[in-house]
């Protein structure tokens, strides 16, 4: 499965790096593959500087929190957030966009 978010990323099952369908987040123009645990490597020079690391779980559940276009489907979400739950810091990320989307209970 490929999902295809804003600013050219892309959550893709349909990568080596992939392990057991969670997926990985690949970035037009960046090598290599992220889970949302890594440090975004679009803002890596500043984050150094400023001492503050966003992850790219970080960058991803602000444009779904966001409701950043393109709408995803009900399979494609549960496959972000199947992405998300990658990295055990992400479970307040996970509880918001299901909260925000009306499935707390889930």
């Amino acid at each position: 499965m490929n999902i295809k978010l804003q600013h050219g990323h892309t959550i893709t099952t349909e990568h080596p790096a992939s392990h057991y369908g969670a997926g990985v987040l690949l970035i037009e123009g960046e090598a290599g593959a992220f889970g949302p645990g890594d440090i975004y490597p679009r803002n890596k020079i500043f984050a150094e500087l400023l001492n503050a690391h966003n992850t790219c779980g970080d960058i991803i559940a602000s444009q779904i929190l966001k409701n950043e276009p393109p709408q995803l489907s009900k399979n494609e979400l549960a496959q972000v957030l199947k992405w998300l739950s990658q990295d055990p810091n992400a479970h307040s990320y996970i509880y918001s966009i299901k909260k925000a989307i009306g499935h707390e209970k889930e």
